[in-house]
């Protein structure tokens, strides 16, 4: 897409090489072993064997019973030389491993915060400052996400909409001010329990080469295919499922290839709605949709305004004839949108 073949294609073409080297040079010691190891056996027996009888003058029996014992023992050195062989060979990727494991584990979120987590009322975000770096991206924010309807956030690419969707969610903190669940602040929440109740729908849905069943509930046993049905048809997706030659049990493909993508956000929606979440998240979750997808979309999120709690990014105007509170994000800064300033705001962002 942006015209690269040429700088990409001799770059791969060189790391090809120096793999087939590599690999080139590792069979050619294998071999070199295998062929050299059979002379080399026959030259020391019979250098053993001369040494044996015209200067020890050993007996011929135990001449032969040594042969045979060192035999034996060159062959058990030779499969350890081939295992050091194998070791070696498989060195890098070990360590390679334990790199990446080691950083995983650098990386893990430290389980700080116990108290219950419900939401019975609000979420809100109270005076938030947050930074990447040198980049203040939210800048002493403040907003509310009430219980049971569609809140909306707009604003320009970068402003730093999905940062509030990984504030709410606790893979943030901010520098200062604070995300509350109703009255639990998320610092000091049990926040594996709150992510618990959150259903997200990304703007790349990433789907199991799988069945739509296992798609939805991701392997949950306690997620029956009533459940599986049920969520379907809440994520208005029901139709197309059932029309499919083995209906729940057809496998998508390799990242969801054999469906639109109107079916695989669809299928997503569903896979967030499956534990009956208190809060739904759609991250961009209409973009790249054609027309129809993303009506079919809304009106799903319109069915779910009073029973589930729903934040929404996006662009597109068709969510924010849904939604319930739209806030504009924009140098940092959230302003709540009237509903009088909506086409105004649409303009600006077409």
């Amino acid at each position: 897409a942006m015209a690269r073949e040429t700088l990409v294609g001799p770059l791969l073409e060189h790391r090809t090489q120096r793999l087939n080297r590599a690999l080139q040079r590792e069979v050619l010691s294998k071999e070199a072993l295998n062929a050299l190891h059979e002379p080399f056996l026959v030259a020391t027996i019979g250098l053993g064997l001369y040494v044996a009888v015209t200067r020890w003058g050993l007996p011929i029996d135990q001449v032969m019973l040594l042969a045979l014992l060192f035999g034996r023992l060159l062959g058990h050195l030779q499969k350890i030389q081939k295992n050091h062989q194998r070791a070696v060979a498989c060195d890098s990727a070990y360590w390679s491993i334990r790199e990446t494991i080691d950083e995983a584990a650098a990386a893990r979120e430290p389980a700080v915060g116990t108290a219950p987590v419900s939401l019975t009322r609000e979420i809100a975000l109270r005076d938030v400052v947050l930074k990447y770096g040198d980049n203040k991206v939210l800048d002493h924010a403040s907003l509310v996400i009430p219980k049971g309807q569609v809140t909306v956030i707009i604003g320009p690419s970068g402003a730093g909409k999905t940062s509030i969707v990984d504030l709410v969610t606790g893979l943030v903190r901010p520098e200062s001010g604070e995300v509350y669940v109703d009255d639990v602040a998320l610092e000091h929440a049990d926040i594996k329990a709150w992510r618990r109740k959150i259903g997200y729908v990304p703007q790349e849905t990433f789907l199991l080469h799988e069945s739509v069943a296992v798609n939805v509930t991701l392997g949950d046993p306690e997620l029956g295919r009533d459940t599986v049905e049920a969520t379907l048809k809440e994520a208005n997706a029901w139709d197309f499922v059932a029309s499919l030659p083995e209906g729940i049990d057809t496998v998508v493909g390799e990242r969801g290839a054999a469906m639109s993508g109107g079916q695989r956000q669809r299928i997503a929606i569903a896979r967030a709605l499956a534990h009956t979440p208190d809060l739904v998240v759609l991250d961009e979750a209409t973009a790249s949709l054609d027309p129809k997808s993303e009506a079919e979309i809304c009106a799903t999120v319109k069915r779910l305004r009073g029973r589930m709690t729903v934040l929404a990014v996006s662009h597109q105007p068709a969510l924010l004839g849904v939604a319930d509170k739209v806030y504009r994000l924009e140098a940092g800064e959230v302003r709540e949108v009237s509903a009088g300033e909506r086409n105004n705001s649409l303009r600006e962002i077409a």
